[in-house]
């Protein structure tokens, strides 16, 4: 209601104010009138004077209208845009929550069921084994199958870990990131470090989550697409605030060449724009790339 008013009223109060200023301008400065040759004329139209000075009032006047409705519809625009990102951040929060919470009971089931189950099975025939005449050829047959029932548990605690890590449920993101980086630095052929500075404290589950799924696709990123052999990942916590900065010496990139998208980077800055953090790249080709990420917790 009082935007309605504001934007019918103060129009209707402005406008015959200017108008009255233009019309004692004229009158106070008549000597100057002439100068503007035709206009100023007598005979311009058939009008007199006054009536000449009417029309160059109105056509300020309608100016002036023109320019209100105009910044009056910037505004607008600006205020429709700006509801209009609201909403797909909330969207994209809710999208982000709802893989979380997925994940989590994903790996739950995987851990608790599917896994119980393969232990259980394991267990059952280690017990047969025992009671079992086997020949040395069915022994060695059975040997093997025992082996792949244990590759088979041990690979399911590891998809339903990389899911949900236990540490990132029981203790929180800064020893959920060390133990990734010490697991993956065992296994691939390039050297992880994980630095981290500050104040270890527990935040929002839903920013942990993120964070730690940034963080993983940020390094698998540079050990796929960059193809580098040192990663060090440095995360910095403080009251309100929360900086990730993941360096490496891959290959690189030409920021104005190419898209992020194009590389790997489109779910890490949605999930940035989701937390209403920033994300900046640092890189060139040949040299490695830095990517800084900061967060308001």
């Amino acid at each position: 209601m009082t935007n309605v008013l504001k934007n019918n009223i103060i129009p209707t109060i402005v406008l015959p104010f200017v108008f009255q200023h233009i019309l004692r301008v004229v009158t106070f400065f008549p000597f100057h009138w002439p100068s503007l040759g035709f206009i100023a004329n007598k005979n311009f139209i058939g009008l007199p004077e006054t009536s000449t000075f009417l029309v160059i009032g109105l056509i300020i006047l309608f100016c002036l209208g023109y320019e209100i409705r105009k910044k009056k519809q910037k505004k607008k625009n600006i205020s429709e845009k700006l509801k209009e990102n609201q909403r797909i951040l909330l969207a994209t929060q809710s999208i982000l929550r709802n893989e979380a919470n997925e994940r989590a009971r994903l790996a739950r089931d995987l851990h608790n069921g599917l896994g119980g189950m393969l232990s259980g099975t394991k267990l059952a025939l280690n017990n047969m084994k025992g009671n079992v005449i086997l020949t040395s050829e069915n022994v060695h047959d059975f040997e093997h199958a025992l082996k792949m029932l244990d590759n088979s548990i041990i690979e399911l605690r590891r998809v339903a870990h990389g899911m949900m890590p236990e540490a990132l449920v029981k203790l929180g993101l800064k020893e959920a990131l060390s133990d990734f980086c010490y697991e993956l630095d065992k296994v691939v052929q390039a050297k992880i470090v994980f630095l981290f500075y500050g104040e270890n404290n527990r935040i929002v589950s839903d920013i942990e989550v993120n964070v730690y799924h940034i963080v993983v696709e940020l390094v698998n990123n540079a050990i796929k697409q960059g193809g580098a052999t040192e990663i060090t990942i440095q995360m910095v916590q403080e009251t309100g605030r929360l900086c990730l900065i993941v360096e490496d010496n891959g290959n690189g990139f030409d920021l104005e060449k190419i898209n992020i998208m194009d590389i790997g980077l489109s779910l890490v800055q949605s999930r940035v724009d989701a937390l209403g953090g920033q994300m900046e790249i640092n890189t060139s080709p040949g040299k490695g790339c830095e990517i800084t990420i900061e967060l308001f917790i």
